[in-house]
Order: C-alpha cells, then sequence, then structure tokens
C-alpha cells in the first residue's frame, strides 16, 4: 500500500517548520542577521549562554504569518470591518 500524500496544510506547516529551523542555523553561524524580536531573543540566549534551543524558539504557522505582518508593520485593525457606502445611482 503506497503510503498517503501529504495534504496541502500539512506541507505548508512542514516547509515553515523547516524554513524556521534553517533561518535559525544562519543565524547561530551568523550568515543571517536575526530579523524580529524572536530571532533576536535566540541569539542573545546564544551568545549568552553558549548553547540555545532551536526548537524552543520555532512557532505554529498561524503565528508565524502574525509574527510576519507585525514585524511588516502593517497595521493590525481592532475594529471590525465596515465597507463605505455605495454612491447612489442618479436616474438620467
Amino acid at each position: 500500500m503506497k503510503p498517503r500524500r501529504m495534504s496541502r496544510q500539512r506541507w505548508v506547516r512542514a516547509c515553515a517548520h523547516a524554513l524556521q529551523r534553517w533561518r535559525l542555523e544562519q543565524i547561530a553561524s551568523g550568515k543571517e542577521q536575526p530579523l524580529c524580536n524572536r530571532e533576536e531573543f535566540y541569539l542573545r540566549t546564544l551568545r549568552e549562554d553558549g548553547r540555545a534551543n532551536p526548537a524552543d524558539f520555532i512557532i505554529p504557522y498561524p503565528m508565524l504569518l502574525i509574527e510576519a505582518l507585525t514585524e511588516l508593520g502593517e497595521p493590525q485593525s481592532t475594529q471590525p470591518f465596515s465597507p463605505t457606502p455605495e454612491p447612489a445611482i442618479s436616474a438620467p
């Protein structure tokens, strides 16, 4: 019996996990600079303690998206979306 193909959602989450692990390895080796507070904290922990567990700094995919939006500087609206009213069509 063939193994089942990974669902798209699982595949995206696995890619996000692998990407975070790769970034943390690159930051630890000095090839990349931290882009967010979590990565900066990882680097600071690594420098101060001499070791840091990368698994402690890998976050779930939905939180990664929120972090990316926050770091990009896009304002998060706390008010619900309310569309603007359409202008009235005048009769000729």
